[in-house]
């Protein structure tokens, strides 16, 4: 099956052609539009349905994949409801987020790795609740859920039209 892989990171990219995957995009999703690729389906697994980030990237990431969507399209995601603790760290950070105008799961954070670091950036971590309303008005209709393993989810998302 053909397979399309597309990261900002060269080094992500690099581990993926030792891994055998051919066609290699260095990017973002926005970036990827121009190129005229199109596609049936978009695997956002390993919690990456946080690349949405949150209520203000939502739309213009949604309207990207699709841009990038061939005709009845759907998006496999998972994603982590965050709002299953009691813990007061994550509770009283769900708060501060609210306060802010921000989704109560979304994190700001960078990756490093020994002396390679990545800039600063918002990842969303959000319940089903919240991804159908960043869903809503985009070309993307949320037709299943899988929550099985709560607090984590697969959800699959279909191109409307």
């Amino acid at each position: 099956m053909p397979v399309t892989g597309l990261d900002t990171s060269m080094g992500a990219l690099r581990v993926c052609r030792r891994r055998g995957v051919r066609d290699l995009v260095h990017g973002t999703v926005d970036d990827h539009v121009a190129d005229g690729w199109r596609y049936d389906t978009f695997l956002l697994l390993g919690n990456n349905l946080g690349l949405i980030e949150g209520r203000e990237r939502a739309p213009g990431f949604l309207a990207a994949l699709a841009a990038l969507a061939r005709p009845g399209a759907q998006i496999i995601a998972h994603g982590t409801d965050p709002y299953g603790t009691t813990d007061p760290v994550h509770t009283g950070y769900h708060e501060l987020n609210r306060r802010r105008g921000r989704l109560g799961g979304q994190l700001r954070l960078r990756l490093r790795y020994r002396e390679l670091g990545t800039d600063w950036f918002d990842y969303l971590v959000c319940s089903v609740a919240e991804l159908t309303e960043l869903v809503r008005d985009s070309p993307w209709r949320l037709t299943d859920v899988d929550d099985q393993d709560a607090p984590y989810y697969l959800a699959t998302l279909r191109l409307a039209g």
